[in-house]
């Protein structure tokens, strides 16, 4: 009946509630907001590092950046970013880096072209020593039994001369440097610049004497140390005598040796050995006692 009677009364009773409700409805959307604001400052705050640097840090998140917000200082994602540079330590480390990468590169290249030189040099080194000495194996040899001095007479018929430092024989030259027939052959060990060296002449034989060198002494080898020559032959008692000089008549040795070392000790001289073809060939004239003895152990008649 009041309500009928008075119904502004009514209606102000609703305005009321509603007034009130939507104060209560802006409170709840306040709280929300703050939480969300909470959360989100949380989740940012943390990805900023816990040890403060150039005056960042966890702990000062909120006081250093703007407003207290980290998410305002941050950029969205796909935003712009403002950048900072590079710092005059960091640039000296880079370049400390590059540079200790660049002289690694290039200390690995320069020992590779310095190991690839020496590997060259030490196989040019190798075939020119196997070619000399092949040279002088194949010329002793084939030493021939005959007289180094056509004109000397039988008491004085030397077949073979050598001491530690010169070895003379007579012999054929290959048909690249010789023009046929016999030839007096030297090889000698000379003193040089480089140490001692292993030199080679020939002079062509004839019945009056071997004539005038065509073409000066080649070197054969050099930088050699303790090198000289050896021979030996038989005994009286038909066995092999030491090493040492030769000069008997008559007759050449069973066998010449070369020994010598380089100055360099990366190099290495192989002992040289050479048997001779005609060292008891009857052409020689003189045969080991032994060799001339009857199998029953008497001398020849």
């Amino acid at each position: 009946m009041d309500a009928q009677r008075h119904p502004r009364a009514r209606s102000g009773s609703g305005a009321v509630a509603r007034s009130g409700a939507a104060r209560r409805g802006r409170r709840r959307g306040a709280a929300t907001r703050r939480r969300h604001r909470r959360h989100h400052r949380r989740r940012r705050t943390a990805a900023v590092p816990s040890r403060p640097r150039d005056h960042l840090g966890r702990r000062w998140a909120e006081t250093d950046l703007p407003h207290g917000d980290p998410a305002r200082a941050l950029p969205a994602a796909g935003g712009p970013v403002n950048p900072r540079g590079f710092s005059l330590v960091e640039v000296l480390v880079a370049v400390a880096l590059m540079a200790a990468g660049l002289a690694l590169a290039f200390g690995i290249v320069q020992g590779a072209v310095r190991a690839a030189g020496s590997a060259e040099q030490l196989a040019a080194h190798s075939d020119r020593l196997r070619t000399a000495q092949g040279f002088l194996r194949r010329q002793l040899a084939n030493a021939l039994p005959q007289p180094i001095d056509p004109a000397a007479g039988f008491e004085d018929l030397r077949l073979l001369t050598l001491d530690d430092q010169r070895v003379s024989f007579v012999g054929e030259m290959p048909g690249y440097l010789g023009r046929g027939g016999a030839y007096l052959q030297v090889f000698r060990l000379q003193r040089g610049a480089r140490g001692t060296a292993l030199v080679f002449e020939h002079r062509l034989m004839t019945p009056d004497g071997p004539l005038r060198a065509e073409r000066p002494p080649e070197v054969l080898i050099d930088g050699l140390v303790d090198a000289r020559f050896a021979a030996r032959g038989f005994g009286p008692d038909g066995r092999p005598a030491d090493w040492g000089e030769w000069d008997r008549l008559g007759q050449l040795p069973s066998q010449v040796r070369l020994t010598a070392q380089f100055a360099e000790p990366r190099f290495r001289f192989p002992m040289l050995v050479v048997p001779l073809r005609y060292s008891l060939s009857g052409v020689t004239g003189v045969l080991p006692e032994a060799a001339r003895r009857d199998p029953r152990g008497e001398d020849e008649r």
